[in-house]
């Protein structure tokens, strides 16, 4: 199973297309990563180049990744010299997945001026911060479409090689003029990304775009995955529980009551496996003007530019997927 999204926000038509040629190099490389690192070097997507600009015209990224496997969990934040900064955050997972001596606990998350001391000690090309910015960022700095680009970009993927196994990452450029230094929701553990495999053969990757303050003030990412093993797949439309969770745990949640109602802005994609049941299916929901996401069905690569249909609600899409894979 793997998908991709490029956030929640505002897309022109044909972005789409950009998810669905990230889901066909994830597939050929059974990485979901190198999908998103795909999308990082496309202009038009806010991660990587051509990202949403700071106060101060610079681009800073951020970027996390994460695996079932103990729930390890790696990212850089405030990071202004690396073309693919999802790849380092996948490189902070294996270090910290291949490490035997706890003795000195290596970092989750590294930020600021930390990436370029370690991009160069792992052998990362770091680039000059121009060379993030793109023509089109300097030009859309007054544009309504800016204002809107809250869209991190993100992907899942759920494979069984050996075992089931779980993969979450998020790529984000953050929002539009930014203060200098902000950290975002994608290096919160738990907000904007999860996988997790159960003993009980269920299986979720969960990766969000939005509002980052109020995703991360709400755990969003664990939290909707928990309410999703709690619910009953035979019994209960995943849609209907990721609507209700989304309203009661999100638009209504005390730990947001800080924020106007009309900043409350997010969107997502969500993978789930029952391997006993033979339940696969994605899911993916948001409440911003559209969402554009592709995903791989068993069959063939499908994408899909999704529309808001009523301002306040959240616009939920549920696709089957072949299992076994």
């Amino acid at each position: 199973m793997f998908a991709v999204h490029g956030g929640a926000g505002y897309h022109i038509k044909g972005a789409e297309q950009h998810c669905k040629k990230a889901v066909k190099i994830a597939l050929e490389n059974s990485d979901v990563v190198e999908g998103l690192a795909y999308l990082e070097d496309i202009e038009s997507f806010n991660c990587g180049y051509g990202s949403n600009l700071t106060k101060s015209g610079k681009v800073e990224c951020e970027a996390a990744v994460m695996i079932s496997d103990r729930y390890i969990f790696g990212g850089v934040s405030v990071a202004d010299c690396l073309k693919n900064p999802v790849k380092a955050a996948r490189t902070i997972v294996n270090c910290i997945k291949d490490n035997e001596n706890w003795e000195l606990t290596p970092p989750m998350v590294i930020s600021g001026e930390g990436v370029s001391k370690w991009a160069s000690e792992n052998n990362f090309t770091t680039i000059p911060n121009n060379d993030l910015v793109s023509e089109g960022a300097r030009k859309g700095c007054n544009s309504i479409n800016k204002m809107l680009s809250l869209d991190t970009c993100g992907g899942c993927s759920i494979t069984n090689d050996t075992k089931l196994t779980s993969m979450s990452c998020v790529s984000s450029g953050g929002i539009a003029f930014k203060q200098d230094g902000r950290v975002g929701h994608s290096v919160m553990f738990g907000a904007a990304i999860w996988s997790e495999c159960t003993k009980n053969g269920q299986s979720v990757s969960i990766s969000v775009s939005g509002f980052g303050e109020a995703i991360y003030r709400t755990h969003l990412a664990q939290k909707l995955s928990n309410a999703l093993f709690e619910a009953d797949d035979n019994d209960e439309i995943f849609c209907y529980v990721i609507e209700n969770f989304l309203r009661k745990e999100f638009l209504d949640s005390p730990q947001n009551s800080l924020f106007p109602s009309e900043r409350l802005l997010c969107g997502g994609i969500v993978l789930f496996l029952n391997s006993n049941t033979c339940h696969s299916e994605i899911i993916a929901f948001h409440n911003t003007p559209n969402f554009v996401f592709a995903f791989f069905d068993g069959f063939r690569v499908k994408s899909c530019f999704s529309e808001l249909k009523n301002e306040g609600d959240f616009m939920v899409s549920s696709h089957f997927i072949k299992y076994p894979f």
